[in-house]
């Protein structure tokens, strides 16, 4: 069984032909093949999902050692966050004179 390839270049030339005749029609197909595709993902995405009830395991626990890491994490986050707020930066934009007894602080 030998494959063709002049052939199957014919044959797809004219279907090709054939489709660019009919533009309209082949434009209207496609989208209505892509309104059906999406309504199907709606379908399964959207509507499916409510009517599921979620299920809940029986064995899930709070790890006290988890917990207590990410609550002490986030605290020292917001100690830096706080000390970020008290610090005073220069003003780039505007012309200060320094003097010598300042830069010796």
């Amino acid at each position: 069984m030998k494959i063709n390839i002049k052939k199957i270049i014919k044959i797809l030339e004219r279907a090709l032909t054939a489709l660019a005749s009919h533009i309209f029609l082949t434009c209207l197909f496609i989208v209505f093949l892509i309104l059906i595709f999406g309504a199907l993902l709606f379908y399964k995405y959207v509507i499916l999902i409510q009517n599921v009830e979620p299920e809940v395991s029986e064995t899930s626990q709070l790890k006290e050692d988890v917990s207590k890491n990410i609550l002490m994490f986030l605290g020292q986050e917001e100690r830096r966050f706080k000390q970020a707020d008290s610090k005073e930066y220069f003003d780039l934009f505007r012309k200060t004179v320094v003097e010598p007894e300042q830069l010796t602080d």
